[in-house]
């Protein structure tokens, strides 16, 4: 996911992130995962995911592979 610069801070990506939540729960998923780039972590965070594993490159950015549990 991303979201324009210019959006940030409105709560855009706090909508995309609970309408996914809410759609793989009602599929019966019970986590979710993603491969977060380094400047957005802290946003993760704050929604309720956890950093699992070592920081690794993904087209040339750091990133952490971040889960939740539904």
């Amino acid at each position: 996911m991303a979201v324009l610069t210019s959006s940030q801070g409105r709560g855009v990506g706090t909508q995309i992130l609970s309408f996914t939540e809410e759609v793989s729960k009602q599929n019966s998923f019970h986590l979710l995962m993603m491969h977060a780039r380094n400047p957005v972590i802290d946003f993760y965070k704050k929604s309720g995911y956890a950093i699992e594993g070592e920081e690794f490159f993904e087209v040339g950015m750091g990133h952490r592979q971040m889960q939740k549990k539904l």
